[in-house]
């Protein structure tokens, strides 16, 4: 009973810090690209957002449902049944860098890939951590399906295009 006492004051603890730790909001509200079209609906021009990025929001429900299950089944089969950490997946991470003496795997969740691309550091021990923090964090404030919105509005596709609509706007 010790034991269990322990880990529920421990849950308890990081559950208490998790919340009262600030969370950088801000950092998930970047500006977006302007697009101005015609009375018909035709483009007229296009402007890059005030960073010089080609983002546009664009929710869940216009994202295919194919493309949705493919960024889970590649990215975090896991996803929805985690709390934003697989420790799993860091275990067979760690297994395969060790036996090939190099970095071929990552254990990171979509979850931990939205923390890296909202605070984006060097990677190191310590910037691992924050990553596995704010992906706690960001679990306990939105859903599974808001996450996944923010990733698809925030992935890099190539250059200065974040997001799935602006990848489809300037490649399709």
């Amino acid at each position: 009973t010790a034991a269990v006492l322990l880990f529920f004051f421990l849950f308890c603890l990081a559950q208490l810090i998790l919340a009262l730790t600030p969370f950088p909001e801000e950092a998930l509200l970047r500006p977006t690209a302007t697009l101005v079209f015609d009375r018909q609906g035709r483009l007229l021009r296009t402007f890059t957002s005030e960073d010089e990025k080609w983002r546009f929001q664009t929710p869940l429900a216009r994202i295919s449902p194919e493309l949705r299950k493919f960024l889970v089944f590649y990215e975090d089969r896991w996803f929805f049944w985690h709390p934003g950490v697989n420790p799993f997946s860091f275990l067979r991470a760690a297994y395969q860098n060790l036996r090939a003496k190099a970095i071929v795997a990552g254990g990171s969740t979509i979850s931990m890939q939205i923390a890296r691309m909202m605070e984006p550091k060097p990677r190191t021990w310590t910037a691992k951590f924050r990553e596995v923090f704010r992906a706690c964090q960001l679990e306990q404030r939105y859903s599974k399906k808001e996450l996944l919105e923010i990733y698809f509005n925030m992935a890099p596709y190539g250059g200065n295009i974040e997001g799935v609509a602006a990848a489809s706007w300037l490649y399709f």
